[in-house]
Formats: C-alpha cells, sequence, structure tokens
C-alpha cells in the first residue's frame, strides 16, 4: 500500500487485507454527532455499524478493526475521536486514496492501531490582535480534527481588545472590543497606524456554538484572560482596576505597555477573580490558562497600594506581588478543580499544582523549566523558536518545526511534558490568506511531531504526503512552494527575513501570493 496515502500524522501499525468494507452510512449511536463528520464524505447505498469499547487507559490510543460485517473501535476517551478522524481520512472520495467506486465508498479491511507521544496537541489562537469570526474558528476545529490535534487554546483578550460580549460586563464589548486603529509594519521600529477603527466581539451564544463543535470532535478549548499585564483593553473600560486609575484607550501597537492590575487593591483582584469565573461558567472549563508573562514592574513600584500590600505581606521584591497574585487566582480555579497554566516567563519557584506553559528559553529560562519538570511540575511545550506560527519561514522553515525533539539535555523527567503546542498570535495576521499560509502547514507538522517519535518520522514523507491531500485537510490548497516552506540559507533569506521583521511582517505571504497569481 502506498504510505502517502496513509492519514497525518501517521497511524502507527497497519495490516489492511485486501478486501473492501462498502458503507454509504456509518451508524453509531454512541458518538452520532462525531460519525456525521465521517458520512458527509460517503456516498452510495448500505450501511455499517461501528462499535465503540472505551478503555480510559488508552487516552488518546486506539484500535481499529475493520471487517466486512462492520467496523470495532477501541480506544480512550480521547482515542475514540482519534480513531473517528483516521476513518474520516481513509473515507469518502478521490482524494482519500481509498473512498469510491464508480459512487459507492469503501473502507479497506484490516487493523490500524497507535498511541500518541504525547496526550496534549494543542494550537493556540490569538484573537486581540485580529479578530476572526466564529466560522474561521470552526474551520480550526476542523483541521484539528483531520489532524487528531485535541486542545484548542483560545487567547481572547490582550492589551488590544477584549472578544467575548459577557451579558454581566457590558463595557467590555462597549469599549474594550473596540480600538481606533492597528499598527502595521514590522516587529522592529517603524510601524505606522493606519487610522482604521477596528472591532469584533462574541456572543455568548457564539462561544457556546463553538463548544459544541467542538466537543464532537473530542477537542478541548482552553480559554485564556491574560494579567496582570497585557490588560489595557480591560482596563480602558474599567480604569479603576490600574494603578494610577487614569482614562486610556484601547491601544492599537503592540509590545509590552505599562498597563496593569494594581495589585495592592482588593477591589481590582475581585473584580479579575469574577470575571475569570464567569468566563469558566460560559466555558464549562476544565483547564484555564491565566497568563502572568510580559508584567511590567514600574507602576507597582510606585503605587502606593502596591507598596503597601507589600509591607503587609512582608514581600522585600515587587515580582512578589505577581506571586501573590497568581496563587490568589490560582487558588479559587482549583478549588472549582480546574487545571491553571501559566507561561514559564511568569512563574518564580517549581509550582506542580500548575502546568507550565514553556515558550521563551532566554536568559537561562529553558534551564529553569527542565528543573521545574523534573521537579514534578507538568509542562507543555511552545518553543517560540521552532513552534511559533506567526514568524516567517524565513526565520522558522516548516522543516525546523517537523524536527522539533523536546529531548533536553540534563532532563530527567520528561513523563512530566504533557505534550506540545503550535501558538498563533495575530499582531500581522489579520484574514483567512495569512492564517493560512502561516498556519496549516506547520499544525500538520506539529500533529505528526506531537504524535509520532522520531523513528516513524520522515520530513520527505510527510511533505509528499501532504501535498498530496491538502484540499481533505484544509479544505483548499495552498500549494506553498519549496523556496518559500524551507528557504536555502544565503543573503537572499536574510534579506527578506530582515525586511518581514523591521518592515513589513507581510511580505513573505506577499511573495508567495505573487507567485500564485503567475502561475
Amino acid at each position: 500500500m502506498d504510505k502517502n496515502k496513509l492519514p497525518i500524522p501517521s497511524p502507527g501499525e497497519y495490516n489492511f487485507s485486501g478486501g473492501r468494507l462498502y458503507a454509504g452510512k456509518l451508524v453509531c449511536p454512541s458518538h452520532a454527532g462525531t460519525v456525521e463528520i465521517v458520512n458527509v464524505r460517503l456516498s452510495g447505498a448500505g450501511e455499517a455499524v461501528v462499535r465503540v469499547e472505551t478503555d480510559a487507559g488508552m487516552g488518546s490510543g486506539y484500535e481499529i478493526e475493520l471487517t466486512e460485517t462492520g467496523i470495532r473501535i477501541r480506544g480512550g476517551g480521547q482515542g475514540i475521536y482519534s480513531a473517528f478522524s483516521v476513518l474520516a481520512a481513509l473515507a469518502g472520495d478521490s482524494d482519500s486514496g481509498y473512498g469510491s467506486n464508480g459512487g459507492n465508498s469503501w473502507f479497506p479491511l484490516g487493523t490500524i492501531s497507535a498511541r500518541p507521544r504525547y496526550e496534549y496537541r494543542g494550537i493556540m489562537l490569538d484573537v486581540s490582535r485580529h479578530f476572526f469570526p466564529k466560522e474561521e474558528v470552526m474551520r480550526l476545529l476542523d483541521i484539528m480534527f483531520r489532524l487528531r490535534l485535541n486542545k484548542f487554546h483560545w487567547h481572547i483578550a490582550d492589551d488590544q481588545g477584549f472578544r467575548i460580549a459577557l451579558k454581566n460586563y457590558p463595557k467590555l464589548e462597549e469599549i474594550s472590543s473596540k480600538r481606533a486603529y492597528t499598527a502595521r509594519g514590522g516587529f522592529g521600529g517603524g510601524r505606522k497606524n493606519d487610522g482604521i477603527p477596528y472591532s469584533g466581539c462574541y456572543q455568548e451564544e457564539d462561544v457556546r456554538e463553538i463548544l459544541a463543535y467542538a466537543a464532537v470532535r473530542g477537542i478541548e478549548v482552553i480559554p485564556e484572560l491574560d494579567m496582570p499585564g497585557h490588560m489595557s483593553a480591560i482596563i480602558a473600560a474599567y480604569p479603576e482596576l490600574s494603578c494610577g486609575g487614569e482614562a486610556l484607550a484601547v491601544p492599537g501597537d503592540f509590545g509590552i505597555l505599562d498597563n496593569v492590575l494594581c495589585i495592592g487593591n482588593d477591589a481590582a483582584l475581585e473584580f479579575m477573580g469574577e470575571l475569570v469565573h464567569a468566563l469558566c461558567d460560559l466555558f464549562e472549563a476544565k483547564t484555564f490558562h491565566i497568563g502572568f508573562d510580559e508584567v511590567k514592574l514600574k507602576r507597582l513600584k510606585t503605587c502606593p497600594k502596591c507598596r503597601a500590600r507589600m509591607r503587609s505581606l512582608g514581600i522585600k521584591r515587587v515580582a512578589g506581588l505577581k506571586t501573590y497574585a497568581k496563587d490568589r487566582i490560582k487558588e479559587n480555579l482549583q478549588k472549582r478543580g480546574i487545571r491553571v497554566i501559566m507561561y514559564n516567563d511568569g512563574m518564580t519557584e517549581a509550582d506542580p499544582s500548575v502546568v507550565c506553559y514553556h515558550w521563551l528559553s532566554i536568559m537561562g529560562l529553558l534551564k529553569k523549566t527542565i528543573r521545574r519538570i523534573n521537579q514534578g511540575q507538568p509542562a507543555i511545550l511552545a518553543n517560540f523558536s521552532y513552534l511559533y506560527m506567526d514568524y516567517p519561514y524565513a526565520l522558522t522553515p516548516l522543516k525546523k518545526t517537523y524536527q522539533f525533539n523536546p529531548h533536553f539535555r540534563d532532563l530527567t523527567k520528561p513523563e512530566n511534558i504533557l505534550g506540545l503546542e503550535a501558538p498563533l498570535w495575530t499582531e500581522f495576521v489579520e484574514d483567512h490568506g495569512k492564517l493560512a499560509f502561516n498556519a496549516y502547514y506547520r499544525m500538520a507538522a506539529l500533529a505528526e511531531v506531537a504524535w509520532c517519535g522520531e523513528a516513524r518520522r520522515s520530513y520527505s514523507d510527510f511533505l509528499t504526503a501532504l501535498r498530496g491531500r491538502e484540499k481533505y485537510y484544509f479544505g483548499e490548497e495552498l500549494k506553498i512552494p519549496g523556496e518559500i516552506l524551507d528557504p536555502p540559507r544565503g543573503l537572499a533569506r536574510i534579506g527578506l527575513l530582515k525586511k518581514c521583521l523591521t518592515r513589513d511582517m507581510n511580505a513573505e505571504y506577499r511573495l508567495y501570493r505573487n507567485q500564485r497569481e503567475k502561475n
């Protein structure tokens, strides 16, 4: 059998006999919503019953047995959805390599089984910097299901916008979801503001619809409310939450801003606690990301309330205020049985009750994360130099993402690594085309890395299989050329990278669009 016709990520062990199971419809009452995702790819007469056996100990692992009389799936809670994802890839039309014969759909007879390298396999979408409507979010969830990714980390608020309309907090929609302009350019200096008003917000009904859509695909939605920094949009609506209480507008420029939550103000901390719980109620959250990265301390140092808090608690350094605020929010969430995640650069000590979200490795931070993991702290790896999906390919080639190996030196407790995540920050990702260009191929690479060990991976086989079935995985054919995905080293690459980072983060995307138009 042609291995390039196998689903991505590689399904593990398989043995096909050469026979066929013809079915125009699968029937599975226990997973009626999920089986319909497979059925939309089927045609012709006949039904086949899918029998599901749950084995909680298998996690995301699964076994599939396809016989002439039906299909048997055995797996953990996540493994059941993994199995349906594989069935969807094997079924349907000509892009599957199986599928149809004169309009009658069929599956290959045999067995397939696999267990993932990591149980946590996720992506993050930032909708603060640029808003993406629920249809775009659902399209991402579809791709995640096909690639057997199971965690959708939703960055719903930052300095540039709060994106959930909560009925008990009307100012968050009226004020925090809108800004007067957006910065254009690159990460370097010289950015220009476009002067165009920008807004976007999900209604509570939108969130519930997205949650239901994710649930039938076996995907957990993890909301994030970053604090005590990155809160300018919230402070614009509620200035009393900040140290100075000054009125401010929602900013349209990016970076690490001075506006922070006043940790010396009990009312401000109580407000944030109540807002977090309101979001947990809406999302029916099992896991919540509280941020705590990139907090500027300047205003905390001079704030009378914060200094009084330090004296009353015996805190000698202002950074201790972050620990106090973190513990207060964390403990309230844990009382509800909610698992807490926070960024590694916001941590001051190992805390096994919190999941360390490792993104930043500079200035000894990777060593600190490894030490925390070895001390028993669970971790999610989202290393920015490998897994950030907003970066140009000239900086992070696709092959580099595919070759990410978390077997760090001095790591003695790799079992404490929960899994991997690829974030998509959207300062310079403003529409579907740029999102697809930056993220889709990298999502597939992440899925393969998070599912398969090095021995089961081949970059050339992966890329051939991906290009052969782009329409299935992504709903469209991107056909990003190899010289963009994996640019050769040299002056041309350096020049393009410099242009992207300093002046125009869309330069690489425009190059791709121009090439497509010529072809």
